[in-house]
């Protein structure tokens, strides 16, 4: 697995060109150069790293909630789909991503909605406690250098 630089972004997460002079942060591409299982060099996915606060979750909820059907986007405006049922679940409209970024913090409850309908696990039943800590140790250390 590789991971390449990507574009750079500004604070709401617009695209900006190379040559900016202060981008808020990147996106990262994820690519699988070698497996068996599908052809190699194949794009993955991508996350968002903001230099100041480190990934942005809320960007890569919104993206993954596109993709799962959770969050409906018409034009500019979006909504939250309870997938089991079909129901609109914000009671007023929510225009832009800042705004839906302001809203997916506001309710949890959507965020596990999204997490529920990717796989129904939480991430405690995927990733143990202790490898977790590890990890965040890892990059606490790498910050320091």
């Amino acid at each position: 697995m590789e991971f390449r630089k990507g574009k750079f972004i500004d604070d709401n997460n617009k695209e900006l060109t190379n040559s900016a002079e202060n981008p808020a942060g990147n996106l990262i591409n994820v690519v699988i150069l070698k497996s068996k299982v599908f052809p190699s060099t194949r794009r993955v996915g991508y996350y968002t790293i903001k230099y100041v606060t480190g990934p942005d979750l809320m960007s890569d909820y919104i993206e993954v909630g596109l993709q799962v059907g959770v969050i409906n986007q018409r034009g500019a405006f979006y909504d939250i789909i309870d997938t089991s049922t079909g129901e609109i679940l914000n009671e007023s409209k929510i225009q832009g991503k800042v705004a839906l970024k302001e809203e997916l913090e506001k309710h949890k409850d959507w965020l596990d909605l999204i997490d529920k309908t990717v796989d129904g696990k939480d991430i405690s039943e995927i990733i143990d406690q202790e490898t977790l800590a590890q990890a965040n140790e890892t990059v606490a250390n790498n910050k320091e250098d």
